[in-house]
């Protein structure tokens, strides 16, 4: 007499020992998924900021006019805030870059920062940049007077 031949396959139980072990391990994994994804896209606007100002200054001196990074609204005209998001524009009113708001929360302490024909900017300017992560996983954009951007933990967020 032989032996009836089991199918391979799972049983009930094993499926769902299996799935009662994933969904722990998805309910443990979702939030820092999430708060990886915040701290990149606070990494992005950062980046987008920073490359906004070095794009600025390249254009000052290869056109030998003044270009400005500033805040605006309508992506035409500098006004509005940096939350609206930012153009680059030259001193004749051609707007070179248009940037969108975003959803993190952006300060500064001007709303515009001007590129001299020789790529050295007026005035320095600084940016903080926080989500609802707060300021330990912010970012700060200082912009020297020599157009360089550097980037830091902020120490305080916004007033």
């Amino acid at each position: 007499m032989s032996i009836p031949r089991i199918p391979p396959g799972f049983t009930l139980i094993e499926l769902l020992v299996a799935m009662a072990i994933a969904a722990i391990m998805l309910t443990l994994a979702i939030p820092s998924f999430q708060d990886f994804i915040l701290r990149s896209r606070l990494t992005s606007h950062a980046n987008d900021l920073v490359l906004a100002m070095a794009y600025a200054k390249s254009e000052a001196l290869k056109r030998g006019t003044s270009v400005q990074v500033c805040a605006s609204s309508n992506a035409t005209t500098c006004t509005g805030n940096w939350e609206d998001g930012w153009i680059v524009i030259t001193a004749g009113n051609e707007v070179l870059q248009v940037r969108d708001g975003f959803q993190d929360t952006i300060c500064a302490d001007a709303n515009t920062i001007n590129f001299r024909n020789t790529g050295y900017p007026v005035a320095g300017i600084v940016f903080d940049l926080y989500n609802s992560q707060g300021v330990a996983e912010g970012r700060r954009i200082t912009v020297s007077l020599q157009g360089r951007a550097t980037t830091t933990q902020p120490a305080t967020a916004c007033p």
